[in-house]
Parts: structure tokens; sequence; C-alpha cells
């Protein structure tokens, strides 16, 4: 306990307290720009997929009364911080209604963006700090009535929570990396930083900044990179174990610096409002040679104690908790776990290059006349809207298609549609030393609705025998596998057939004519 107190509540920080608030209150205003600079308004939201995030769980969706009022509170209050005019107060005001703002942007995504994690975290560990005792107009009003300051105020105890709370979250996204590349360094070692590339631009159909295209070059730079985004996001935490040290405390927290920019130059997120958070790593008192504090025994009121330890549980806790998923199970953004880029973009034995496959689906309208620019964009909006990727069994196809088709000759009646296809696509960068890029392949029917109504598709659930798969079919099967299709050679057993299948990612598909219909994934 005597250690925990030493730690959090010691002498000195003032200034550092005072730079911290302005620091943060920039981070935010830069924030609420670029929040307005999206165009979000709630008159013309899609309010259909609106998912309640953090405080909005309470306040529900802010129609455009609220939202217009919110908005301006926002600004001034995060102003007035800034300006360090009631600090205290204008800094909870600026949080709430910063947080309401933001938390709308990610209620119309299925998974929260991390974009604005970081300044709405360093100013809810900031909440109570005396920021606005120096360097505010708080202090010249105070000072021109004669008001002191008490010689035994603490200050740095929100200067070093504000330091944790961000390197918690930067710990946490290596974490994540971390373990879900095991005790391999799969995350690093393996060609997964590559392929999160060509995911991350040639997916979306993205020029790669160049940055980027030079690492998916040759293996030994992307591994470095991969090796290098562990350490600088490690390193704010060892910066809070270098408090009596202000050269390493600073030179970690630069990198914390290098992760942002980093993260721009490679990943093409510009999150460089994150960028004033680095004073939380400065010592400014030593740096501007601020006089000693008269008391070396600071105090720290038992609400301060109280705050500081709730919020180091609850922060590391949802950061690190993985089963189940804390951060999700609780929704209390704007703490959260940070799996940014973590799942593992390569394919086993990870020393080796191999083509690495993603899902996609594609809706295939067979009509006359074919389908114009306007119906097809239509079609690619229905992919994405009932996120057909993730139907992978018969009776969804089937209901997912007869809704599409009576969706389509409602909205397109001047089309006469004979039949209507569900393709699986594979989506696959070519192993190194090929050039890196994304091909798109179909892979086979997933399941097709003629104008009568006569459906047709091969999915069946594929079993399993020790080694030996087995799929309830008479027909010819073939495989797709490391982007190339074979015939699969197997054996029959009245209407099964029993087969052998190399490792994941596979396909079974089921020859009909010409055509190849999907039987099932692994």
């Amino acid at each position: 306990m005597q250690r925990w107190t030493a730690y959090w509540f010691r002498a000195g920080g003032r200034t550092s307290a005072a730079v911290l608030r302005i620091a943060i209150g920039t981070s935010i205003l830069w924030m609420l720009w670029r929040l307005h600079s999206i165009g979000y308004r709630p008159e013309s939201a899609p309010h259909d997929v609106f998912r309640a995030v953090g405080i909005l769980r309470i306040t529900g969706e802010p129609g455009p009364a609220l939202y217009a009022v919110v908005k301006p509170i926002a600004w001034l209050a995060t102003l007035a911080m800034i300006a360090g005019v009631c600090s205290r107060v204008s800094t909870a005001v600026s949080f709430v209604a910063a947080l309401v703002l933001a938390s709308y942007e990610c209620s119309f995504a299925p998974t929260w963006s991390h974009d604005n994690n970081a300044p709405l975290l360093a100013q809810l560990a900031f909440l109570g700090a005396h920021g606005g005792d120096a360097w505010s107009i708080d202090a010249w009003w105070r000072k021109r009535r004669g008001t002191a300051v008490p010689d035994d105020r603490a200050y740095m105890w929100s200067v070093l929570l504000v330091q944790l709370a961000l390197a918690i979250m930067m710990a946490s996204a290596a974490y994540t990396k971390l373990v879900s590349g095991g005790p391999t360094l799969a995350w690093v070692l393996s060609d997964n930083l590559r392929n999160q590339i060509l995911v991350r631009f040639d997916f979306r159909g993205v020029a790669r900044p160049p940055v980027a295209e030079w690492l998916v070059a040759e293996p030994l730079r992307w591994k470095t990179a991969a090796f290098l985004n562990i350490v600088a996001q490690l390193a704010p935490l060892a910066a809070c174990f270098a408090i009596r040290r202000p050269l390493v405390r600073a030179a970690l927290g630069a990198l914390f610096v290098t992760e942002v920019i980093g993260l721009d130059v490679v990943m093409g997120f510009s999150n460089f409002h994150w960028l004033p958070l680095a004073a939380a790593f400065v010592d400014w008192d030593r740096l501007l040679r601020r006089p000693p504090p008269a008391s070396e025994r600071p105090t720290a009121s038992r609400a301060a104690r109280r705050y500081v330890a709730a919020f180091v549980i609850c922060d590391a806790l949802i950061a690190f908790w993985r089963w189940p998923k804390l951060d999700q199970l609780l929704n209390l953004y704007p703490l959260s776990s940070f799996p940014m880029f973590a799942s593992i973009r390569a394919v086993p034995p990870y020393a080796e290059h191999h083509v690495y496959e993603m899902a996609d689906v594609r809706l295939e309208v067979d009509s006359t006349p074919a389908p114009a620019p306007g119906m097809q964009a239509w079609i690619t909006d229905q992919v994405k809207l009932h996120r057909l990727v993730n139907v992978r069994t018969r009776d969804g196809v089937r209901e997912q298609l007869v809704a599409f088709h009576a969706a389509a000759r409602a909205g397109f009646p001047e089309y006469a549609i004979r039949a209507v296809r569900l393709h699986l696509v594979a989506i696959e960068a070519a192993p190194y030393p090929e050039p890196a890029r994304l091909v798109r392949r179909d892979v086979g029917i997933m399941g097709e609705l003629a104008a009568d109504g006569t459906f047709t598709s091969a999915l069946a659930p594929l079993g399993r025998s020790g080694d030996r798969f087995t799929a309830a079919t008479t027909a010819p099967l073939a495989v797709h596998h490391d982007g190339a299709v074979r015939d699969l050679a197997t054996v029959r057993d009245g209407e099964r057939q029993s087969f052998e299948l190399p490792a994941p990612p596979v396909h079974v598909l089921a020859r009909a004519g010409e055509r190849l219909f999907l039987v099932g994934s692994r």
C-alpha cells in the first residue's frame, strides 16, 4: 500500500498537470473537428442499423434537437478546458458532451472504431485533476484575488493516470497480437503484416502508401516492421515504470508518437489528434525548471484515491480480459480492449509462404437486359446489407435468394429475371516471391433460384471419420485449394463419399457439367 501511495501521490506536477490539461483539450478539440468533418446528421442517419454504444445506452439515439444542443456544448466546454476556465467543471462537461458525439459515430457500425478512444480515455483519467492551478484563467483570477493554492495539493496522480490509460491502450493492442500468434510469434514472424497491408488497401481498391509498398516487397522488411510495432506499443507501459528517470520516460513516450505516425504511413490511419497526448510522458516541471513544491507530502482526497484504484482496475480488466470479451459485453465505451490487426492473416506453417485466402460472396442476376450499373450497385449493396458472406446453409441461402428475387422484381420491374445465383468468392494473396496483390476468384455456386422457384444447391455438412471427411452427394467432387481447382479422389459408399482434404482453407465442390457447386468449406 505504501508503494502504491508513493507512486501515485508524489510531490510536484503542477505544471505538468497544466500542460496536460491543454494537451488533452487540444486532442479533444481536434477530435470534435474530425467528427464535424465526417458530417453525421441525426435527421439523415441510417436509423435501422443504430446500435447504442456506451453512454447512448442511457440516453438513446440523439435526435436532431439533442444533437444540436450537445455539439456546441462540447466545443465551448473544450475551449474553456484549454483556457482553464472553471477547469474541473469544464473538463467534465467537455468529456460527457464529446463522449456522446463520439459514441453516436460508433453506433452505426457492427463494432466500434478505436479512432477516438485515446483522447477520451485520457480525458476520463484526467477528471477531477487540479489542472487549472497554472497556465489558466483560473490561476490568473486566483492570483488577482490574492487567493493562494494549497501547498500540499496533489497533482501527479492525474498525470500518471493519463499516462497509464494511454499505456494500457497500446499494451492491450500488443498483447492481443502476441496472444494470437502464440509461442511461435506468428504475428511477427509470418506473412501476416504483408497480408494485413494487402487487406487494408487492395481489398478496398485503395492505393498503398509508399512505405507500405516498400514493406510488402521483402519478408525481412515486413517482419522487422511487425517487431518494431510490438516494441512501440509496449514502450508506453515501460514508461510508467520510469517515473524517476525523466529522460528514459520521455524516450519511451516518444515511441507513442512513432506508433501514431507509423499507423498513418503504413496503414493509412491518420490519428494525428492523438499526438498532443504525448505530453503525459514529459516531466514538464523539471523541463521548465519550476521550483520544487513547498510540501513533500501532498494531500490527496479519499475520492481521488478511490478514483485511481477504480480506473486502473476497470481499464486493465476490460483491456486485457479476453474470455469473454468484456469490452463488448459491458459496452463501456471508451473503455475497451484494442485488437487492432490482431488476427493472424497467414497460413501455417508460418515459416513458409502460402496463399492467403479470405471468403466473400457475389450475387449474380441472369436477366434481360443485363443489369445496368445502377442495378449492379444495388445488388452489391444487398450483399453487404444482408451480410451474405455469413450464410452457409442450404435453407439460409434459399431464404436470402427468395427475398432478394422478390426485392429485385419489385424495384426493377423493367428486367425479366430468369435466375439469381449466390457465388462463393475467394480473395487470394499470392505467396512471396509472387507480387503482393489480391485476386478475386469464383469458387462455386452456393445456390441458384430460378424464376419458377426451383432452387438448386449442393450445400451439405461435411462429416468426419478419423482423418477422412464425408459428404452426402453422388456428384463428382473437386477441391479448391491454394488458388487452384483439382479433382478429388473419393471412396463411394452408397449416396455418401469419403475423402481426404489438405490443410485449410479448402472448399469441396460438386461438378454439374461445366459448373461447380459448393458442398462445404473447411
